[in-house]
């Protein structure tokens, strides 16, 4: 543990050593006005009021840098001592500080495969959202891991050429071009839920095939009470089959759209339920209730 911490200072102790550094070469690079005031010694002889006034200006450019410069500095290390108070572990702070070079496969899921088409340059984020970046790539590199993507199982739900984006079960996949050869990939992970059966009205069944995506979050407006819920699993076609379950309940429409007025609660409701999109086996449906009396 006392290596770990020493670990810890001789880091600190560093930024440290950079602060000062940077704050002399730019005492060297501006004169500074101490307090805002012209000090004479600092000057040479000025031939007139103007030449004055135009060191002064300088003057407080330099000031503004320095200051600037310093609160850089300052707030860098106040990360470092804000984490080093927060943490259970310090040689994760400590790891947390320096880049992590490699594919974190410890970090991602499996069903993620891994980029090998390029450097991959730093990693790091929490389990909801985590941030690969990759250096030395190409758009040739990119479509295959993409397509590697695919053959894993993930629906690609946006190819465009400057950003990509693939989803599995719980986990979407963001990536897009930073500068260069350099991708950003930031994989996304939401809470896996269940039918809120205590939160919505029993006239709305949930399908009988597929897997919810994440946690359904209920919208309410006043009088309005509105949801997206979203099913791997359920292609078009099945899609369609759980509109007609729906409509052998009670339900009327056709196979995109369908409504229903009743009772919940001892109060009226109208409300309806629609196919929102579906790509592939992934289809999501918006839900909208709202209060007769």
């Amino acid at each position: 543990m006392l290596k770990k911490f020493l670990s810890v200072l001789l880091i600190i102790s560093l930024m440290l050593s950079l602060a000062a550094c940077s704050i002399l070469n730019i005492r060297k690079n501006a004169r500074v006005i101490p307090f805002g005031r012209d000090v004479p010694e600092f000057y040479a002889e000025e031939d007139n009021e103007s030449e004055e006034q135009n060191d002064s200006t300088d003057d407080m450019s330099g000031l503004s840098a320095l200051f600037g410069e310093g609160s850089n500095i300052i707030s860098g290390l106040g990360g470092i001592l804000g984490a080093l108070k927060g943490t259970d572990s310090v040689s994760s702070m400590v790891g947390g500080l320096l880049p992590k070079t490699g594919w974190p496969s410890e970090h991602v899921p499996k069903e993620l495969p891994e980029y090998t088409g390029g450097e991959i340059a730093n990693s790091g984020g929490f389990v909801n959202d985590f941030y690969i970046f990759v250096d030395e790539t190409d758009d040739d590199a990119l479509d295959n891991y993409i397509n590697k993507l695919k053959e894993n199982g993930w629906i690609v739900t946006r190819d465009y050429d400057d950003e990509k984006e693939a989803v599995l079960g719980p986990h979407t996949l963001y990536i897009r071009w930073n500068s260069g050869d350099s991708l950003q990939m930031n994989l996304m992970t939401v809470k896996q839920g269940s039918w809120p059966y205590d939160k919505l009205p029993p006239d709305l069944i949930p399908p009988e095939t597929g897997t919810l995506v994440g946690e359904i979050s209920i919208q309410e407006y006043d009088d309005i009470t509105y949801f997206v819920y979203t099913y791997d699993g359920i292609d078009s076609d099945a899609a369609a089959e759980y509109m007609k379950m729906l409509i052998d309940n009670g339900w009327e429409g056709d196979s995109t759209y369908i409504s229903k007025t009743f009772e919940w609660n001892g109060k009226k409701y109208s409300a309806s339920v629609e196919i929102y999109e579906t790509i592939e086996t992934r289809s999501s449906f918006t839900f909208n209730m709202q209060l007769i009396n």
